[in-house]
């Protein structure tokens, strides 16, 4: 016996979904739940006349709110204030007995799935899982309060926008915890994020990055029809 839970199918074209569900209709039992609307904490919505697609995770975000008791939070306009604040050095003598670690796991999921715009902060704070200090569970939840004033915001892909644009920024131990150097990249197709990383302890090799712009040209190729 053979369970999975949820199908996610995508082609081009209607007639090679259908092919497709039919071949597995042969061998197991399933049900069409019809074009997709939500999976796993992500709300999808497609306009096929349009050709536009968005993702968003309001429900999601509602969730953790709820979870972490900030609901009733007042919103703030960015996930984080300086990195001057944010170091082991807060550690000593401090003890926290909240969810910190279930909390930046939370995060974290939101981070990678639709919400480029809090990796950095989510990434940063990563570090001190281990001992985190009042301070760190303090810088925490002000990405909550962010998200709160932010739930709506997702990510909205275009067939029209073929474009793609790599950029790549990194500092320089800037790091106070151990003086490691801070990077991040963002693969952009038009004007939406499709790739995103921010963490610290990166280390850029040429011929890998060639080899990852490449794979994304001939990704784009296939979705859009024509190399950028």
């Amino acid at each position: 016996m053979v369970y999975v839970d949820d199908i996610i199918i995508m082609a081009n074209t209607f007639s090679a979904t259908q092919y497709l569900k039919d071949i597995l209709n042969t061998d197991f039992d399933m049900e069409d739940m019809g074009v997709i609307s939500f999976c796993l904490g992500i709300n999808i919505l497609y306009n096929q006349d349009k050709r536009v697609i968005h993702f968003s995770q309001q429900g999601y975000i509602s969730q953790i709110l709820e979870r972490f008791h900030m609901a009733s939070c007042y919103p703030t306009s960015t996930p984080m204030e300086g990195l001057s604040h944010l170091s082991d050095f807060h550690n000593k003598g401090d003890t926290v007995n909240f969810p910190y670690m279930s909390l930046i796991g939370s995060l974290m999921y939101a981070s990678i799935c639709t919400r480029p715009d809090i990796s950095f902060a989510t990434n940063k704070l990563s570090q001190f899982l281990e001992n985190p200090s009042p301070t760190h569970w303090k810088a925490a939840k002000r990405i909550l309060k962010y998200l709160k004033g932010t739930s709506d915001l997702g990510l909205t892909f275009q067939a029209s926008s073929s474009d793609m644009r790599l950029h790549v920024d990194v500092d320089w131990a800037s790091d106070p915890t151990d003086w490691k150097s801070f990077s991040g990249y963002c693969v952009f197709i038009g004007n939406v994020v499709a790739l995103w990383e921010a963490r610290n302890k990166i280390v850029w090799h040429y011929q890998q990055q060639r080899q990852n712009i490449w794979h994304w040209r001939m990704e784009s190729k296939k979705f859009y029809g024509h190399p950028t």
